[in-house]
């Protein structure tokens, strides 16, 4: 199997000349060829041997869309170190959350340096907070001289070439996921068959580098496979979600990765009439992943760009996350399934009977075929199909570790065995996914999934679909958890009368609300994916920073 610099040093020999890498804003495209990726990737190896990085040592990329971004994270593979990208910090985010967020970071991942652009290196030095004896410095990628060098083989050849990915989890620091470029290789070439390539095609992509569908769909898979990528910065895609479909139009892109709000967000932003101005024609695969695909979402977009000549059958779902490199089950070009399961069997038997009406839960689609799956019980015994438990898998793509966390390797690895902390079943051979077992809420002893309150909410004309969080929390007298929704309403409708949703929310679901608090819009919290986030905002609730109803 290819080394990583094996790979770079083949496509440079291939065609050096060929642009792999443009960078769009607007109407303006800035390519980058192969050999200036090289060239650059060679300027930051010489960088980071003189900064004193050596092999197994955390280089901290904090870059946005960029040449530096790519040959940042490049050169630390070549190098033997563990580079890892880091969010850039929103406009919107407070200083002090961006620290905190370091300082952990510093704390929990023996990092070495972190590179950034000057205005966030001066906040960093000048607010630096804790002392960590790996730790080197902050460097500004200013500093990384343009030499023009491109000669891979000045650099001596490590031992193993990995690289960090951040768990995107909502609770507790952000743990360091390990991976090994074989394990980056057996994904690529599992991962392929779902979404295969043909000469011509190219990936257009606005998603975060700093996770793992935007790290290994949108850039590392794309580069070993020698498909171009038109990048795109998700600041400026949030504030102008046509941008990507100009872009696709433009360029006649083929494949794309989109989590399911990003379906809603395309079709909101989009008058009823205004798909006619963009050709999709040339799209081959919109790939969901991330959160829950539902149908309703998918049925907008799908109604509302049939008219851009987008076939339904080029939307794809799998289930992904970073401790498998990436994919781990995805579907085949076709239209999505859903299954609608009986909801009662499905909540007090945790049994799926498909049934006409109840909850429909899309398909993940099948293993990759370096990928088993097990559903098991609480006490880790394999369940048969149609019996919803924890996903747990095997495969030749997994993370080595919790990067400094054996502790947290032991917890989340049975036997060889990954236990992902997601709930799902298998029917038919295909996976389903359910939700997060840390997310279930029990309430008098009836477990509860927070999606299904957050579904009904979603289909209230005077609530803002999508902008809502429901949650438990403990409530030490009675023993149980107690309901707490927070959702997003428009001015006009912050005092609206709650009671019959409370009392819907009783008949549908069997549980009540113990708190309901309507909040102005863009009131509620979201992680570092761009999404709400459940955690970050029971925890503000908990804090006393939302108003208690």
């Amino acid at each position: 199997m290819q080394t990583f610099r094996e790979i770079i040093a083949g496509h440079q020999a291939a065609d050096a000349e060929m642009p792999w890498l443009t960078l769009v804003s607007g109407d303006q495209a800035e390519p980058y060829t192969v050999g200036q990726i090289v060239a650059r990737t060679c300027d930051y190896c010489a960088f980071y041997r003189a900064a004193g990085v050596a092999e197994g040592d955390t280089v901290v990329v904090i870059l946005r869309e960029s040449l530096d971004l790519v040959a940042a994270f490049f050169a630390g593979i070549v190098c033997g170190a563990l580079p890892a990208y880091y969010f850039y910090p929103s406009p919107k985010q407070s200083v002090d959350a961006f620290l905190a967020s370091i300082d952990t970071l510093l704390l929990h991942n023996e990092v070495k340096i972190i590179v950034s652009y000057p205005e966030v290196i001066s906040v960093l030095k000048g607010h630096h907070r804790i002392s960590v004896p790996e730790f080197v410095g902050f460097y500004e990628s200013t500093e990384v001289p343009v030499t023009g060098r491109a000669d891979l083989n000045a650099f001596p050849v490590p031992m193993h070439e990995a690289f960090l990915q951040f768990s995107s989890g909502t609770t507790g620091a952000k743990k360091g996921v390990k991976i090994s470029v074989k394990a980056l290789l057996n994904q690529v070439q599992a991962y392929e068959e779902f979404v295969p390539y043909a000469p011509g095609d190219k990936v257009v992509s606005w998603l975060p580098h700093y996770h793992d569908m935007g790290l290994i769909a949108c850039i590392l898979m794309p580069f070993v496979l020698g498909v171009p990528v038109y990048m795109m910065s998700p600041f400026e895609w949030v504030r102008n979600p046509r941008l990507l479909l100009e872009w696709l139009d433009r360029v006649r892109g083929t494949h794309v990765w989109l989590p399911n709000f990003a379906l809603g967000h395309l079709a909101k932003s989009c008058a009823d009439d205004e798909p006619n101005r963009y050709d999709l024609g040339s799209v081959k695969r919109i790939v969901c992943c991330s959160e829950p695909v539902l149908k309703g979402t998918v049925d907008e977009f799908l109604e509302k760009f049939i008219a851009s000549g987008l076939s339904p059958a080029s939307l794809q779902n799998c289930f992904a996350m970073a401790e498998n490199t990436f994919a781990m089950t995805s579907t085949r070009q076709g239209p999505l399934t859903f299954l609608t399961v009986d909801t009662e069997l499905f909540r007090k038997e945790h049994r799926i009977s498909p049934a006409a009406e109840g909850r429909s839960i899309a398909s993940a689609g099948a293993p990759l075929k370096n990928i088993r799956i097990e559903i098991r019980s609480d006490a880790g015994v394999a369940l048969p199909e149609d019996h919803v438990g924890e996903i747990t898998i095997l495969s030749d793509c997994m993370l080595d570790s919790y990067h400094n966390n054996w502790e947290q390797t032991q917890v989340a690895m049975a036997e060889g065995w990954f236990r992902t902390g997601d709930l799902g079943f298998l029917h038919d051979g295909e996976l389903y996914v359910t939700g997060r077992s840390k997310e279930m809420l029990i309430i008098g002893g009836e477990n509860i999934y927070p999606q299904d309150i957050e579904a009904l909410l979603n289909a209230k004309d005077y609530l803002i679909p999508g902008r809502n969080v429901a949650f438990g929390v403990e409530n030490t007298r009675t023993g149980t958890e107690q309901l707490v929704i927070l959702a997003e309403a428009p001015p006009e409708h912050l005092h609206a009368d709650l009671m019959p949703l409370r009392i819907e929310i009783m008949s549908s679901l069997g549980v009540a609300v113990s708190r309901f608090v309507l909040l102005p819009h863009m009131t509620l919290l979201k992680g570092t994916a761009g999404k709400i986030s459940r955690y970050l905002n029971k925890q503000a609730y908990l804090a006393g920073t939302f108003k208690r109803g």
